[in-house]
């Protein structure tokens, strides 16, 4: 019996997508709202023509991305559907949408050693969860972690977009 192939891009119909709210040196991202929920997720495009050689380069980095969906952790922004479609990387991700960490701390200028440590204790609480799972961020940095609750100093470590998965430890 012959089915159709699943098409991954309807996934992106039960979104209505928005403005982009982000981008870096991997990709784009748009706020989306599901039709059906009305709930918003931020949806990453990476254009793979650019970081992909190879059709080994492509296969890594879906499996990296499988990994991911894996992590449920509070503090890590969580990864719901990674495919690709044509060329181009689409994740579905949970959307924190308090700003990024660095643009915090610019405004404020500095951050009191109490909020400071609340904050960095989410960030290696996450951190020591990813390693756990054999997954290693690689670009940690003021950007890549993003409040989902400023008042409460919420955080969630984001982008893992040149993350590595380790099979041994």
């Amino acid at each position: 019996m012959n089915g159709e192939s699943f098409n991954n891009c309807a996934i992106l119909d039960d979104y209505k997508m928005h403005e982009k709210i982000g981008e870096g040196g991997f990709g784009t991202v748009h706020l989306a709202t599901n039709r059906e929920t009305n709930v918003q997720y931020a949806i990453k495009f990476m254009d793979m023509t650019q970081t992909l050689q190879s059709a080994d380069d492509v296969n890594s980095i879906y499996k990296e991305s499988n990994s991911i969906k894996k992590l449920k952790h509070k503090n890590i922004v969580e990864l719901y559907h990674a495919f690709v479609e044509g060329k181009q990387l689409i994740m579905i991700m949970e959307l924190a949408k308090g700003g990024e960490l660095m643009h915090y701390v610019q405004k404020k200028g500095k951050i009191d050693e109490k909020e400071s440590r609340k904050i960095l204790i989410q960030i290696v609480n996450a951190l020591q969860y990813c390693h756990s799972h054999g997954v290693v961020h690689r670009d940690l940095k003021l950007e890549n972690i993003m409040f989902k609750d400023v008042e409460d100093c919420f955080v969630k470590v984001i982008d893992f977009g040149i993350s590595g998965v380790c099979t041994t430890f």
